[in-house]
């Protein structure tokens, strides 16, 4: 027997199984705060987490550290605490693979011996899953060569080269005092499913003629989590010592974004000082090769490394490679990258000093 609540089931013996969710609070996949709120002062002896190609390695490391939950079976044999965990394979950058196949914890550094001893990888194919509806081969056929071996064959993928951008040039963030300004773009989408459009908002610097993209946030989801991630980053740039401009694009804005902006200010009393960008793009394609592949390949597009094997790196790093003219694959990330270098490229230099965008001192090198 057993009674349950919304994100509990507890059963006659005792024992408990908690959902907890890992969106943090509707931020980001990366936010650990909201996350760690929901389950610090508990204790579990087993975790599983679902799709953990999607969860940044710092939510697993908070899932660990629950694992104390001192369990026997009814002989008072203590039993061992169990980690669970599945996925979709990713690339080979992904931070599952460095932990799993190549033994690498999140500094890098080799694991120890005893507990790698511990980790049981099993391998499943589609064909596996008697459940599955016997038409879904087809479906898993007819993707691209990509997809196929991550979800009809179960394979990781090689970081590779794409058509247009070559490879992403990941890098250490320079001092963040040579940077002479940042913009926050996003590239809105009007619909809010899973299945539809990401709504990406990119922070970006700019030194000189080289252009680094700091931090980036996408979600398949509503105005309010687009606001949400707009003002993650806005934080982030603050914290920088950068009052950073915002832009967002009108076309492709959702119906309720003036409704939620004004909501969204009263929660958090922060003005959404956003500027409107009512430019005439034109093709996408064309935009986003013309602008961003001479830069890329000139070695000035630089990405910083410090979020390469988070979520959103993984998901900038796939919509880039995969980035083609006959492609499915989506390209909200450089769309909304490519409208901060644009406007990057359009600031002038005595209005930037009027506008006061750098809030650090500036010293004698940059007057």
């Amino acid at each position: 027997m057993w009674k349950s609540k919304p994100s509990r089931i507890e059963f006659f013996n005792g024992a408990t199984i908690s959902f907890v969710g890992v969106d943090g609070n509707n931020k980001t996949m990366t936010d650990t705060k909201g996350f760690s709120d929901k389950i610090l002062g508990t204790r579990f002896s087993i975790a599983f987490g679902n799709e953990i190609s999607e969860i940044s390695e710092n939510m697993i490391e908070v899932i660990r550290t629950r694992l104390a939950e001192k369990v026997t079976d009814k002989n008072g044999n203590e039993l061992r605490n169990i980690q669970i965990y599945d996925l979709n394979p990713s690339y080979k950058t992904h931070w599952a693979y460095q932990r799993y196949f190549n033994n690498l914890d999140m500094d890098r550094r080799k694991i120890v011996q005893r507990v790698i001893d511990k980790f049981k990888i099993i391998h499943f194919h589609f064909s596996n899953n008697k459940f599955i509806n016997s038409e879904y081969e087809d479906i898993l056929a007819s993707n691209g060569e990509r997809n196929k071996q991550r979800f009809m064959h179960g394979e990781w993928l090689d970081t590779y080269e794409g058509e247009v951008f070559k490879s992403i040039r990941w890098e250490t963030f320079p001092n963040i005092e040579l940077m002479d300004f940042c913009v926050i773009y996003t590239d809105p989408s009007v619909k809010s499913q899973s299945k539809n459009d990401y709504k990406a908002s990119s922070l970006v610097f700019r030194r000189q003629n080289k252009y680094y993209i700091y931090a980036i946030r996408a979600v398949r989801g509503t105005s309010l989590d687009m606001f949400n991630n707009i003002y993650d980053l806005y934080t982030i740039a603050k914290e920088l010592g950068f009052e950073p401009e915002l832009w967002i694009e009108r076309n492709g804005l959702p119906d309720d974004y003036e409704e939620v902006r004004e909501y969204f200010s009263e929660q958090y009393s922060w003005y959404c000082d956003i500027n409107m960008d009512n430019s005439r793009k034109g093709d996408k394609y064309d935009r986003i090769e013309s602008k961003l592949q001479p830069i890329n390949e000139k070695g000035n597009l630089i990405f910083n490394i410090d979020f390469s094997d988070t979520y959103e790196g993984e998901l900038l790093n796939s919509q880039f490679l995969s980035f083609s003219l006959h492609s499915n694959e989506n390209d909200d990330i450089p769309d909304s990258i490519h409208g901060a270098v644009t406007i990057l490229e359009t600031i002038n230099s005595n209005k930037d000093l009027e506008f006061s965008m750098k809030l650090i001192p500036m010293s004698t090198n940059y007057i």
